[in-house]
């Protein structure tokens, strides 16, 4: 059944009667923000239209705005947005526009009457409507009202159904006029308004991300992701209190982890941290789909769709490497014939042992291999490359000085820059950093240099970072990570073997782009602090492998609020922090050499049902019954343990 383009319960003090030579009125067919909406038939065109008629009372500046917005709104021609036919003044001065009449479901309804879509059913929608934001976007025009019921689905003939976004722009139209705050109206829907709007600060196109995120949410999962008591308690949340995963959501089911960080990424707080264009999202929707089937269908192409929908969403090279290894263990890909492809695909070195036979590999997936030890942070190069010195570049000699490393970074501008040795000062990264060839960098290796704080200040001025390594350099301190929160692009940082106390845990925290944070082997750090990550709205992995955190204060960890991955191998870790974390949404864990840990640890993460992979190599107080009893129970999650 066939439903009007609008409805609401809205009331006008005065309702505009509409009348035009043009346009004869057949019935008021809804109610909205702008005003009524009437089903006409246009007499010069003999077709039935959508005419809105505005409940404002415009001044002449008001309505010559109206007229540029409208007239903008007319240019944009696309099928995935209601067109904009014509605009002007009723015969009693009313002003109106007219759109196309078009007959579907809201996906609103639809949603309440059939509930919440599968994934694979419902990307393709989400696809168009990105389409048709992408493309007035680039005309200049946001939506600011993205929301179920402003989406029109239209079957069609042997196809999907189309997509048709309405009122967009309509929301600019009246935006600026003052008497909207005399009345109470407001621009937008608080279950669905970014941070920012709901702040009443100014917004770009990623607050429309940020209500297609909304949108995407409560489409599968049939909730919004916040609705409070009354409107001022939704907005407070949007501004204040974290997004809630797609599996807490829905309650009882779970969802892939690459679409959990698609939504999360949308729901982010700070613009920065959402995906930067519509087109963007877009494309990490289509690469989950392709990862999906492809999964469903050969588990070698489903593990490169994994690396892919990583990449596309632009998770830093560090991320996309752990995950990735990780979901291709979840998945049992740890065969020596398949690990041998994946290992070309995220740049292992040649001579690295294959995998053991896993051709008994069993239901309960319990895996023995030594590979498994240092997993996932084993991998040390990007998927693209197959070796160390292809993907990090120095100039060539053992002990360059800094006029060799500015020499070389000016005439070849790499993308990835590896920098070692005590010969080399701050200078040449000041002189790197003051460079056009900056701009090309965009991986940063640092390696048993003499660098000190000063040259993380210089490092922070590098427009395109994304991914840093501080590894071995003793004069780093915690002063020195506090530059690293004015790295614009930074999204995956490795801190191993340096200097560093718990007061570096401040700054990091206000690091709020990055998404994977490796923190190794820093024996001074005792992880006082570490609810500081709690801002990290995007952190999906963190490595805390063989640093010096106390056990009490590992708990800390379990505020992070989208944490997918987590490595706490190689340290003290109890069963009571087990306890602690079991609430988590985890999908990979990784243990390896807890040796204090028990069968009751690993029974108390009975609730972390979103598990896939759990390490426990060399954990050797967990019995291979309590192995068992877990698959058992948790029948998505695959154990791994190496022989001992």
């Amino acid at each position: 059944m066939d439903e009007p383009i609008q409805e609401t319960t809205e009331e006008y003090a005065g309702d505009p009667v509409f009348s035009h030579d043009r346009y004869q009125v057949i019935e008021e067919i809804g109610r909205g923000g702008m005003g009524l909406v009437y089903r006409c038939l246009d007499l010069k065109l003999d077709k039935d239209v959508a005419v809105k008629v505005v409940a404002w009372s415009f001044n002449d500046d008001d309505a010559a705005r109206f007229h540029m917005e409208a007239r903008l709104l007319a240019q944009l021609s696309h099928p995935n947005i209601l067109t904009v036919l014509d605009f002007g003044y009723s015969d009693d001065g009313t002003l109106f526009l007219v759109t196309d009449m078009v007959s579907g479901r809201s996906l609103d309804r639809l949603i309440a009457e059939n509930g919440a879509f599968e994934p694979l059913e419902a990307v393709p929608v989400f696809v168009q409507i990105l389409e048709g934001i992408a493309h007035a976007h680039a005309g200049g025009i946001l939506h600011r009202d993205i929301k179920p019921s402003n989406i029109m689905l239209v079957e069609r003939e042997n196809s999907e159904p189309l997509a048709i976004i309405l009122d967009f722009g309509l929301g600019k139209l009246i935006a600026e006029d003052q008497r909207l705050t005399r009345t109470g109206a407001m621009l937008g829907s608080p279950p669905y308004m970014s941070p920012e709007q709901a702040s009443g600060k100014s917004v770009d196109e990623r607050s429309d991300i940020y209500s297609m995120g909304c949108l995407i949410f409560e489409t599968l999962t049939g909730r919004k992701p916040f609705e409070g008591q009354n409107v001022h308690v939704t907005m407070l949340m949007h501004v204040q209190k974290p997004p809630p995963t797609l599996a807490e959501g829905a309650g009882d089911r779970q969802f892939a982890p690459e679409l959990e960080v698609i939504v999360a990424r949308c729901l982010a707080k700070n613009p920065d941290d959402r995906f930067g264009s519509a087109l963007e999202l877009r494309g990490a929707l289509l690469e989950f789909v392709e990862a999906e089937r492809a999964r469903s269908s050969s588990l070698v192409s489903g593990a490169h769709a994994i690396s892919g929908v990583y990449k596309r969403i632009n998770i830093s090279p560090r991320a996309s490497r752990i995950i990735f290894v990780v979901s291709l263990i979840a998945v049992g890909l740890i065969a020596s014939g398949v690990m041998q492809t994946a290992g070309n695909l995220r740049g292992t070195r040649s001579d690295r042992p294959e995998g053991p036979d896993l051709s008994d590999f069993s239901e309960q997936a319990i895996m023995k291999s030594d590979e498994a030890r240092a997993l996932p942070p084993v991998i040390e190069h990007k998927p693209e490359q197959n070796s160390e010195s292809e993907m990090w570049r120095s100039p060539s000699g053992r002990n360059c000085n800094d006029a060799e490393y500015l020499e070389f970074v000016l005439r070849d501008k790499p993308e990835d820059l590896k920098i070692t040795g005590e010969a080399v000062t701050d200078a040449a990264l000041v002189g790197i950093g003051k460079s056009e060839a900056a701009t090309a960098i965009s991986g940063l290796k640092i390696v048993g240099t003499g660098l000190t704080d000063g040259a993380l200040a210089a490092i922070a001025g590098f427009p395109s970072l994304e991914e840093l390594i501080i590894e071995g350099a003793k004069n780093i301190s915690d002063r020195g990570i506090e530059h690293l929160v004015d790295c614009p692009r930074l999204a995956a940082l490795e801190l191993r073997g340096l200097p560093l106390t718990d007061d570096c845990l401040e700054f990091l925290g206000k690091c709020t782009g990055v998404q994977s944070l490796s923190i190794l082997d820093c024996r001074d750090l005792k992880g006082k602090g570490l609810a500081k990550l709690e801002r990290l709205n995007i952190l999906n992995t963190l490595s805390l492998r063989g640093s010096g955190i106390v056990s009490r204060n590992l708990r800390e960890v379990a505020v992070i609020p989208n944490l997918m991955t987590l490595d706490i191998s190689d340290l003290d870790v109890r069963n009571e922090d087990l306890a602690a974390l079991s609430k988590m949404r985890l999908v990979h864990l990784n243990l390896a050499g807890n040796q204090h840990l028990t069968d009751q640890g690993l029974y108390s993460l009975y609730p972390m049902t979103s598990l896939v992979t759990l390490v426990v190599s060399d954990c050797k107080g967990i019995s291979d019954h309590a192995v068992k009893t877990f698959c058992s129970r948790l029948t998505r999650t695959k154990i791994i343990r190496y022989a001992q």
